[in-house]
């Protein structure tokens, strides 16, 4: 089981899981910004123009199962 006590822990399963789906033009959106709620890791890119999209990843706290993941357009 993976770790993900902490927000660089679950920035790195979820840049892991956007490289897969997306390639490298996610680091166009960094900074990728972290928060927790109810049980739930939240990570987002930072879309740097209003055409550009990012992309979002929820994961289980307990479990590091990844719940969602998206790329908004």
């Amino acid at each position: 089981m993976e770790n993900c006590t902490n927000e660089d822990a679950v920035k790195q399963i979820a840049e892991q899981e956007w490289l897969k789906l997306y390639g490298k033009k996610i680091y166009k959106n960094k900074p990728f910004k972290t928060n927790q709620k109810d049980g739930i890791w939240i990570v987002e890119g930072t879309s740097h123009t209003q055409k550009g999209g990012a992309p979002y990843i929820e994961i289980n706290s307990k479990t590091c199962e990844v719940i969602k993941i998206t790329h908004s357009k």
